[in-house]
């Protein structure tokens, strides 16, 4: 259940990502509920502020908004395969 909160709150973020980036890019945010809660200068003042703010079980991001980039993997790396 957790994993699926998470996974929620992780596809609010990338819907809301484009406007985020206009607004308030490069900066660290609490994300929770569909909207920044706070946004920070570093990761660790936002998790400063979430250990304070929230419960143990809230469902929330700390996260950067920047653009999200696609990682290329070759077939080695998605599938274990190593070369000997």
């Amino acid at each position: 259940m957790a994993y699926e909160k998470i996974k929620e709150e992780q596809a609010r973020f990338k819907e809301a990502l484009p406007d985020l980036l206009e607004k308030i890019g490069d900066r660290w945010v609490i994300f929770k509920d569909g909207e920044v809660k706070a946004d920070f200068n570093t990761e660790d003042e936002a998790i400063r502020e979430a250990s304070g703010q929230y419960d143990f079980e809230d469902t929330y991001l700390i996260i950067q908004v920047t653009p999200i980039e696609a990682t290329p993997l070759t077939a080695a790396v998605m599938f274990g395969g190593c070369i000997a």
